[in-house]
């Protein structure tokens, strides 16, 4: 597994173009917390492929993909830190306005996360986002949405033709005094 470290334009559409330069790799790990209107910083875990020989060069095909996308990313893979704590820490409180948080379970497979931010991606925009493949049949994912309240219905409508299933976790004590400023 790869561990980097994208900054890219804080923008609708801006995950999903970082997934499409990713892909075909598989995602393991994908963490964002909104900070600032202009850059997002997201750690992304993917799986390599190639014999371990090659991992080198397959990697730097990666990142180039990415720098071609104009995000910069940066390989963690060693950082010990990053990967022993930071992983885990990524985010904190956020003041963002008409934030709604949704816990979702995707299919375990190719495609799943993409088609989800493609779906999404005209209209909303994402403030947090927490993934982490943890070898099932179903991934757990925490997605916080910028969705004014009275967009909110419209916005659950959509969220059930998507297909995964999800639940509203707005009003959570915890949400509230951990991710909330």
């Amino acid at each position: 597994e790869a561990l980097i470290s994208v900054s890219l334009p804080e923008t609708t559409g801006a995950f999903a173009e970082l997934i499409k330069s990713i892909m075909p790799h598989m995602v393991t790990e994908f963490v964002y917390r909104y900070a600032t209107n202009t850059i997002a910083n997201v750690l992304v875990g993917i799986s390599l492929t190639s014999p371990a020989s090659q991992r080198d060069e397959e990697l730097e095909l990666l990142l180039s993909r990415i720098k071609n996308g104009g995000m910069t990313p940066t390989d963690l893979s060693g950082d010990e830190l990053a990967k022993t704590h930071l992983r885990y820490l990524v985010g904190g409180r956020s003041d963002v306005a008409n934030e709604r948080l949704y816990m979702f379970n995707f299919p375990e497979r190719p495609g799943a996360l993409e088609k989800f931010l493609m779906a999404l991606r005209p209209k909303y925009n994402i403030s947090l986002f927490q993934y982490r493949n943890a070898g099932s049949d179903i991934g757990k994912v925490l997605t916080g949405i910028v969705c004014p309240t009275d967009e909110v219905s419209e916005l659950e409508r959509f969220l059930k033709k998507v297909g995964y299933r999800w639940e509203d976790c707005t009003n959570s004590e915890a949400y509230k005094t951990f991710l909330r400023a």
